[in-house]
Formats: C-alpha cells, structure tokens, sequence
C-alpha cells in the first residue's frame, strides 16, 4: 500500500493503514443520544410497533436457512456449525433473542466485526481504491433478521415507504426504476414534450 511516498509492506503496518482510512472516512457522529423526530409521515398513522419477540419455530427456521459459504465473523463459528446444531441451541438461543429485544439491549460480541479491505478499482497500492467489508458473527444475523421482518411488514402496512422505493424490497429491484424513467421519457417525446433530468452519484454513499 502506497503511504505518501512509501510503498508499505509490512503485514501490521497495512492493517493500520486501512483502519485509520476508514475511520477517517465513516464520519459517524456520537450515537449515544436520542434520535430526532421524524417530520416527514407520507401517510399519518396512529398505529406503533409492538414489542418484537420471536418463536423457536422461526428461529430455528432462520437458523437451518443460514447460507453455510458464508465467512464466519471473529468468533470463529461457521455456518455449516450453526445449521447443524440449529435445533439443539434454538431453546436457549430465543430466549436470549426475546431478552435482549425486551430490555433494549444487543450482546456486545455481536457488534464486533473482522473487518476486510476489499478492492473496488483502479490502482491497488492505494486506499481510496478500497472499501471495508464488515464480517460479523454469523449468529448475529438472526436476530438481525427477525427485528427487519418485523420492522418491514410495519412500514408496508401503514405504507410508510414510497412506491417508488425500489432498492432493498423484496420482489422488486432499481430495474423497475430504470423501466419507468424510460417509459416517462418515451412518453414525453411522443407528446412532443422536452426531457430534463438531473442525476446524482453519491460518492461512497455506503461508507457514509
């Protein structure tokens, strides 16, 4: 990895290195205080989301679906280890999910992460030309899971998102986005009407 004018070898030196890059590059403010309010509702509602809790049918369900390719994270527990021993540990493993969603409070060893530069493009001795991949402990997906299941079927039943919303939905993809933009372009035309759009790219949208 090029540092300045110096090109570093040296195993630790580099792991260093990338830490402080994208420490530098998170900007992640201090999360320990309240969030604020959200102003914008599309659709008011009084409903609330009730406390999460989860069955040890549907844990042990999320636990036989673990994708066994899947790289362990720091504690070393792979996949192919949880799948199989997914109905042995399922009792005690829902008791610990339902505690931790009743008092508000997540197990400090599953928010630890071995965290893997990754090469995106251009020249490889450079930072910039990474970007940090988190491996958490596979375990820790579950809950995870169960708390976005949760979350998501809320927002759709009091249709918090917006319809266009593309990215991260089930069944549907930026694919849909690109169609519509086209078909309204299109149509546009054919009335004889003039086309302007403006386009962002966000730049390391994710790290941010």
């Amino acid at each position: 990895i090029r540092e300045g004018s110096q090109i570093v070898c040296d195993a630790q030196k580099k792991a260093d290195l990338f830490n402080e890059y994208f420490v530098s590059e998170a900007n992640v403010d201090d999360t320990n205080h309240e969030l604020p309010v959200l102003d914008y509702y599309p659709n008011h509602t009084d409903k609330t989301l009730s406390i999460v809790q989860t069955t040890e049918e549907e844990v042990i369900n999320l636990l036989y679906k673990v994708d066994i390719t899947k790289a362990s994270g720091h504690d070393g527990i792979g996949n192919r280890i949880i799948k199989l021993c997914s109905r042995g540990i399922a009792k005690t493993f829902t008791y610990l999910i339902n505690t931790s969603l009743r008092i508000g409070e997540y197990p400090t060893e599953w928010k630890k992460a071995n965290v893997t530069p990754v090469y995106k493009k251009d020249d490889h001795q450079y930072k910039k030309n990474y970007r940090p991949i988190s491996l958490l402990p596979s375990i820790s997906k579950i809950p995870e899971k169960i708390v976005f299941t949760r979350l998501y079927e809320f927002l759709l039943d009091i249709r918090f998102l917006n319809d266009f919303q593309s990215g991260f939905r089930p069944g549907d993809s930026t694919v849909n986005q690109l169609t519509y933009i086209v078909h309204k372009i299109y149509e546009a035309l054919e009335m004889g009407k003039e086309v302007r759009m403006v386009f962002l790219d966000f730049s390391k949208a994710f790290d941010k």
